[in-house]
């Protein structure tokens, strides 16, 4: 029960979709305390060396806090705490039926760490990263960044990971799954997503697209916690909580990634792994609460906490 109970509270996944086919798909470990590279490996399938090898370790010392990226099978999501297949169906427009199909899943129960089938899109001769930002309504570091990409280069059937879009298709296998963003989310208005799109554009302009999303879902999950305001307005506007309230950049336009990112933070994907605070170290190095609070994620330049 300890381990499991463990491994729900440190389980966070960064998604990303290395080149190649026998590349594979990363999930990112926040390492706890007592925790070895044996027993992370076991608990993933892995093992040391895979471990070590795709974090440039030369000893298999860690420490609590630090963030691993652990190799896992190509073409997967790797399950963390709090998804359904609602939420992941949402995540990468596709149904939960599709998803049951693809996984050939008896009922709809999955668990933390499982790994599942998802829509991707296989390039095709011709295609280029600023192409299909086109052709999907995605920048291009955004999709560099869901697929940890490091240059431009990509090449034909190599398997790229879509979330959100204008509407084109992702293909996975022989199946094909629509890749269009919710306009306005789960239950909430249009007013709504614009205006957690001009936090997300004030807080977090040119951090990873998955911090961006991270970013509105600690506003989304402040709104569950009896510790704020119960309304998006309320959370936002709270004072003192947020330097786009007081410096005015909560007035500007939001880019179209930052309305992407709030779209897929209240269609369900919590980046954060329910964090209720985040910050940069480089620009809050003492602030004492922050440091006291447990950390669940490390995004771009933010520290996410609960």
């Amino acid at each position: 029960m300890q381990y499991q109970k463990k491994m729900l509270i440190s389980l966070l996944v960064c998604l990303f979709l290395l080149v190649g086919t026998g590349q594979a798909l990363a999930a990112q470990y926040i390492v706890q305390p007592g925790d070895t590279l044996y027993l992370i490996s076991r608990q993933y399938h892995s093992n040391v060396d895979n471990i070590m090898k795709s974090n440039g370790l030369s000893s298999t010392s860690i420490y609590p806090g630090q963030a691993l990226y652990i190799p896992t099978q190509s073409g997967k999501y790797i399950v963390k705490s709090g998804d359904s297949l609602y939420t992941i169906s949402r995540l990468f427009s596709t149904s939960v039926d599709n998803l049951i199909k693809l996984n050939g899943l008896k009922s709809t129960s999955i668990y933390p760490g499982q790994a599942l089938n998802v829509p991707s899109y296989t390039v095709k001769p011709g295609d280029t990263l600023y192409l299909l930002s086109q052709k999907f309504g995605l920048s291009v570091a955004s999709i560099k960044s869901l697929n940890g990409l490091t240059g431009n280069t990509i090449y034909p059937g190599q398997k790229l990971l879509i979330t959100g879009g204008s509407g084109a298709a992702a293909t996975t296998g022989t199946r094909t799954a629509s890749v269009t963003a919710s306009r306005s989310g789960s239950n909430y208005s249009r007013s709504e997503v614009l205006l957690l799109a001009r936090l997300i554009n004030g807080e977090s302009r040119g951090e990873p697209y998955e911090g961006q999303v991270a970013v509105g879902a600690v506003v989304l999950n402040r709104i569950k916690s009896s510790l704020f305001p119960n309304t998006l307005s309320g959370v936002i506007y709270q004072k003192n909580e947020f330097s786009v309230i007081n410096d005015g950049q909560i007035n500007l336009s939001p880019s179209t990634t930052a309305i992407k990112a709030a779209e897929n933070a209240m269609s369900g994907w919590d980046p954060s792994n329910g964090a209720l605070y985040y910050w940069n170290p480089a620009k809050s190095p003492n602030n004492r609460f922050l440091n006291s609070r447990p950390i669940v994620a490390r995004i771009g330049n933010h520290v996410f906490a609960r």
